[in-house]
């Protein structure tokens, strides 16, 4: 009887009693070839046609066996790569020039677009390719580098016990650190609004195109701009200036109905203002005790 080859990485299964005086050869084959699955790296080279077929070989070293696979070669457009429909796992990187994605997939089935320069684990569930990893439930990152974006429905981000900072957004250059979709503003590419249960505190200047609701104490230590209307500068000066025929930029405090009555929260080197409608007095909250002005007529 001839020998066979395993269905998965085309291994070489010998018959019984054939290959005499082979097994030593052909065995250290078969585990060069289990080596190169499991760890070995090929240089893939693009031929730049829409569909690049990886190489396959019963026995005998290939392409799409290996686990790591380069893609390089010069790209006019965005490209497959088709893979063998087998399950096998790949660490594929986009190493190709010209700037474009290549997806790796199945000849019939669906696959996944590697962005250019960019590596990610795949495999092939016998089907199609799919990313090998889609969740991470509990991980531990130190000053991981986003140079793209996280574009999610839902994300939350937990501080370890005696952290001081959750979480850093910047970068040289960056025009939109966080973008929040919602309806755009028309003075500003600057979208969304954002609520926060607790507080939040800024370094720089924060831009809000519709709303910013916060529950808790808000820092900003650069400018507070939201093009609804406020604009509170690095110096603290409320408001800007704006057309006497505007409708809107303008600064709104709270009012009541009567005199107030409740105790404002104390927060440190702030004074709490209340305008009173029905009587048309402003309130200040000044040694204890509400203190108006004269009456707005």
């Amino acid at each position: 009887m001839a020998s066979t080859y395993s269905d998965q990485i085309r291994l070489e299964l010998m018959a019984t009693g054939e290959q005499d005086a082979q097994w030593g050869v052909k065995l250290n084959t078969d585990l060069e070839l289990l080596e190169s699955s499991i760890s070995g790296r090929a240089a893939v080279t693009h031929d730049d046609t829409a569909n690049y077929t990886l190489t396959t070989a019963s026995g005998s070293d290939d392409e799409a066996r290996h686990m790591i696979l380069n893609i390089g070669g010069a790209l006019g457009a965005a490209r497959n790569v088709v893979v063998p429909t087998k399950s096998k796992l790949y660490v594929v990187k986009n190493a190709t020039t010209g700037g474009f994605a290549v997806t790796v997939k199945t000849s019939a089935g669906t696959g996944i677009s590697v962005p250019n320069n960019k590596t990610m684990i795949l495999f092939c569930d016998g089907t199609n390719v799919v990313e090998a990893i889609t969740s991470i439930v509990s991980s531990s990152l130190t000053s991981p580098d986003i140079t793209t974006s996280i574009t999610t429905s839902s994300t939350t981000f937990n501080a370890f016990a005696g952290a001081t900072t959750l979480l850093t957004l910047g970068g040289t250059g960056a025009t939109s650190v966080v973008a929040i979709p919602g309806t755009k503003a028309s003075t500003s590419s600057t979208t969304g609004s954002a609520t926060f249960a607790g507080g939040i505190g800024v370094a720089g200047n924060s831009f809000f195109g519709s709303a910013l609701g916060v529950t808790g104490q808000c820092t900003v230590t650069g400018g507070l701009v939201g093009y609804s209307g406020l604009s509170i500068d690095a110096q603290a000066n409320l408001g800007a200036a704006i057309a006497t025929t505007a409708t809107s930029g303008h600064v709104s405090i709270a009012s009541c109905v009567g005199p107030p009555t409740g105790v404002p929260t104390p927060t440190t080197g702030t004074i709490a203002f209340i305008f009173d409608s029905s009587n048309q007095y402003l309130y200040a909250y000044l040694n204890g005790g509400w203190k108006k002005t004269t009456q707005f007529t």
